[in-house]
């Protein structure tokens, strides 16, 4: 046993696997073995346990005692990662306002320029639109922004350290 696996007080089962994040490198070292290098991050929380644990798959699978959920969520990671990628290449139109726009799922998607940075806003039909924070440094950035936006890694927010 090595890391928190040998740590008594630590609990080692009853975790719940919050989703996964993508660190782009398996540079991540597994808060719980502290051994395996990670790319897909399991954020595991636990009622007794103050913070969030940043692990991997395996350590995952063996703190909820689940062998089925940890991998789907790392599969759904990985499919998200593939169409985050592919969303920069879709074909955007230009507005009148020549702004690059989406139809997207009903809802109308743009990416325009403000004074403070790049921004985006999403409407669907009838509606009143929502705005992104602001502040890209690029449409590519805003882009992805919204990406993240509509499909978050995370349903959960991890606890703060």
């Amino acid at each position: 046993m090595t890391g928190l696996w040998s740590v008594s007080g630590v609990p080692h089962k009853g975790w719940v696997d919050l989703g996964v994040l993508d660190e782009d490198q398996p540079n991540h070292v597994c808060e719980m073995c502290e051994v395996a290098h990670v790319r897909f991050v399991h954020v595991m929380r636990h009622v007794e346990h103050p913070v969030d644990l940043r692990v991997g798959c395996a350590c995952a699978e063996k703190m909820s005692e689940d062998y089925v959920t940890p991998k789907l969520h790392e599969r759904n990671a990985k499919n998200r990662q593939t169409r985050r990628e592919k969303w920069l290449t879709r074909k955007w139109k230009i507005s009148k306002k020549g702004n690059e726009y989406l139809r997207h799922q009903g809802s109308v998607l743009t990416i325009f320029l403000q004074p403070e940075g790049w921004n985006y806003g999403a409407r669907s039909d009838g509606t009143p639109g929502s705005f992104g924070p602001g502040h890209f440094k690029s449409n590519e950035a805003a882009k992805l922004g919204l990406f993240d936006a509509l499909w978050p890694p995370l349903l959960v927010k991890p606890r703060l350290r």
